[in-house]
């Protein structure tokens, strides 16, 4: 058993082969700027560090203090690709006011109050002393680099294990990561599509989790197939992973049809109709609606008054109410089974 074990994990040792580095800021903005490292690469998350932690990340490095180590996957032209450390390399390039494509507000960054140098607010780029702006270039970082090598999935589960218990990192986010490809890109264009996004209004939190494309997956993968043995997690991911390169996805039908089904919720509804009844927008009645619309639309695309009966008929159920507040894996399922029954 013991040998055995050993093996495996030999075998599994093969497949994820890294260095370890230690490389100056200065280093890593130099290959920043001659494109050696895509800091933003499909699986990583939008730059969102508050001022005040994009403060304390500069006051740490100022101080001398250690700053924890990057990981990066080397692809196939050897461009590294940042896997873990997003936020505190967008920072420093930032402060020295050379981050792309980002909002004007996002680069060049002004420091605030430090916890342990309040003096520094105020300070930027420009007003530094050439010498502090020496001491920020020549501090130094641990770089974990994912040589080419490795197998292909490996730099996707290191996000994963580097990310799983990360604070504010959505579901969507992690699939954004794992699951990077043709079909992940498709479904983020059509969460940018403007009739969704008028139709749905995101906080800017909701867009940076990436909170529209996970409704775009919901809706797709739910239209596939509304059997949930294992949970709306497992079967989201499941529905990604099958349809990685799209091989077998018709992305113009899908597009079609999904817009055409916004678009007559938010012509003659609005976000409304989303709503239970304590006036927050919820994805149990996204996915029932948008579910029932599509089964349904010949029906109902020249009465909306008609299908607007049924929208209250299905808040006002008690059935439907009762499988909500139900916690198993088919909850989703039958919801959608129930709307469909009222309709």
């Amino acid at each position: 058993m013991a040998n055995n074990l050993e093996q495996i994990i030999l075998e599994q040792t093969k497949n994820f082969r890294t260095d370890r580095l230690t490389m100056s800021f200065g280093e890593i903005m130099n290959m920043y700027k001659e494109g050696e490292i895509n800091i933003n690469p499909d699986f990583q998350r939008s730059f969102r560090w508050s001022k005040e932690k994009q403060t304390n990340l500069i006051e740490s490095i100022l101080l001398g203090i250690p700053i924890p180590p990057i990981f990066v996957a080397e692809n196939e032209e050897g461009i590294w690709e940042l896997v873990d450390g997003l936020q505190r390399t967008s920072t420093v390039l930032s402060f020295f006011g050379i981050l792309e494509n980002v909002s004007k507000d996002k680069n060049n960054l002004i420091l605030g109050k430090g916890k342990l140098i309040p003096e520094l607010e105020d300070v930027s780029i420009q007003n530094m002393s050439f010498k502090l702006k020496i001491k920020v270039k020549r501090a130094t970082v641990g770089v974990e680099v994912l040589n080419r090598d490795s197998d292909s999935q490996m730099k996707y589960e290191l996000f994963k294990r580097l990310n799983t218990t990360s604070e504010g990192l959505s579901e969507q986010e992690m699939r954004n990561a794992i699951y990077s490809g043709k079909f992940n890109t498709y479904i983020n264009q059509l969460a940018n599509h403007d009739t969704f996004i008028s139709l749905m209004n995101p906080t800017k939190k909701q867009k940076e989790s990436m909170y529209l494309s996970e409704l775009v997956l919901r809706y797709l993968a739910f239209k596939n197939s509304i059997e949930m043995k294992e949970g709306v997690r497992s079967h989201l991911d499941k529905y990604m992973e099958e349809n990685i390169n799209m091989n077998k996805f018709d992305e113009d039908f899908e597009k079609k049809e999904f817009i055409k089904i916004i678009t007559f919720i938010n012509d003659n509804f609005g976000t409304e109709i989303f709503k239970a009844k304590n006036g927050q927008v919820t994805k149990n009645l996204y996915d029932s609606l948008t579910y029932v619309l599509r089964e349904k639309f010949d029906k109902y695309k020249d009465n909306p008054k008609e299908f607007q009966l049924g929208v209250d008929e299905l808040k006002d159920d008690s059935q439907y109410e009762e499988i909500s507040r139900k916690k198993r894996e088919t909850r989703t399922q039958d919801r959608i089974t129930r709307a469909l029954e009222i309709f």
